[in-house]
């Protein structure tokens, strides 16, 4: 009998998603580190982020041989919408409103034309739209193969962001091979300062999956 190709889909999505994005973080996190490259690795991480979602079209229309008619794709609530701006509003507003609060910020009007275009690609949607294709990938896509029944849930979710938080591990496996392939520093000095990072990572990414997972199986 024919082994069928689309028996372990998931472990194909996982693949592909590193693959197809990881080049674009690599490189960007890795040779753009100035503070006149914030646009060049603003435009490298939002490639690299839709790329997840690629990696979930790409497994499902070639490996799972299916159309997108039974996706569940649906506008959602309108409340989801106003939470998700508030939140980005929070990112972009609360460090500096605490920092003016504490008195450690004082306004910069030297801002260079790269950083303006980040802000206004940022307000523009990109932002979102990277985000949300990001999303479409890792919750998207793992939620609905791997929740089989809700008490698994919190285990599911769990499972998620540890992926997704390797993932993130291209932030800082992106600078130490630039500095390994320019020589500026040994791997043997640099792989402590790298597993403590990749740690943080992982371990930061654990909450935002349990909270961007719920609201996937909320909705």
């Amino acid at each position: 009998m024919r082994k069928n190709r689309c028996s372990n889909p998931v472990l194909i999505f996982l693949l592909l998603a590193f693959l197809l994005s990881w080049p674009f973080l690599l490189y960007g996190f890795g040779w753009f580190g100035r503070k006149e490259d914030i646009l060049m690795r603003y435009l490298f991480s939002s490639s690299g982020m839709l790329m997840i979602s690629l990696a979930a079209f790409l497994t499902r229309a070639i490996w799972e041989r299916k159309d997108f008619h039974d996706v569940g794709w649906k506008p959602g609530h309108l409340r989801w919408y106003f939470a998700i701006f508030l939140l980005c509003a929070f990112l972009w507003l609360g460090p500096p409103v605490i920092a003016l609060l504490v008195g450690n910020l004082s306004w910069n009007q030297n801002i260079t034309s790269d950083e303006l275009i980040v802000v206004i690609l940022s307000l523009g949607g990109l932002c979102l739209l990277a985000g949300f294709g990001e999303e479409f990938g890792w919750r998207g896509y793992l939620i609905p193969r791997w929740l089989s029944e809700p008490r698994y849930a919190r285990l599911t979710l769990l499972a998620i962001g540890v992926i997704w938080g390797a993932w993130h591990c291209a932030i800082v496996i992106g600078p130490l091979l630039r500095s390994a392939i320019s020589d500026t520093v040994s791997w043997s000095t640099a792989i402590f300062p790298f597993l403590l990072s990749s740690i943080q990572i992982i371990g930061a990414s654990i909450v935002p999956s349990l909270i961007f997972g719920a609201i996937w199986i909320l909705q």
